[in-house]
């Protein structure tokens, strides 16, 4: 959906209801070659505020497959709504004391290494080239041409 708010043209992917990258990570999920035998997709870079917690097992469950997310450890009653969500959605937690970025990160590469012809760990803002690829083809199929974006 384009809407156009004082002259500038705005694509709504807030009505997606899972995120924008629902977008870029269908193709890498779902249906590239390389990944066919990937039945884990691992995240270790999510705050609680994360929108991967919802965009992943979304795309994930359309292809049978598992979202995995290595977070800081939070009292389970101080859940962000994403991470409940997350949690209605399918997403497997494995909740990291001290879970500072570069822990969470490092635990996640360890439970890929311990299968790595099963699991694929994501990077950092899902910023993977076929990710980018992806967006680059949605950007391209909109029908406007701006001069800014």
């Amino acid at each position: 959906v384009l809407e156009t708010y004082e002259g500038i043209t705005v694509v709504r992917d807030d009505l997606l209801g899972y995120g924008t990258k629902i977008r870029g990570i269908d193709y890498l999920i779902g249906h590239d070659p390389a990944n066919k035998n990937i039945k884990e997709w691992v995240f270790g870079s999510c705050p609680a505020t994360g929108y991967a917690q919802i965009s992943l097992p979304h795309v994930c469950g359309k292809y049978d497959k598992k979202a995995v997310l290595f977070m800081a450890k939070r009292s389970m009653d101080k859940l962000h709504d994403y991470q409940k969500r997350g949690i209605d959605l399918g997403t497997i937690y494995h909740w990291v004391d001290n879970g500072m970025l570069p822990v969470t990160q490092k635990r996640a590469r360890d439970y890929v290494e311990e299968k790595p012809e099963e699991r694929r760990v994501l990077p950092l803002g899902l910023e993977h080239p076929s990710v980018i690829g992806s967006f680059i083809k949605v950007a391209r199929n909109l029908p406007i041409n701006p001069k800014e974006v």
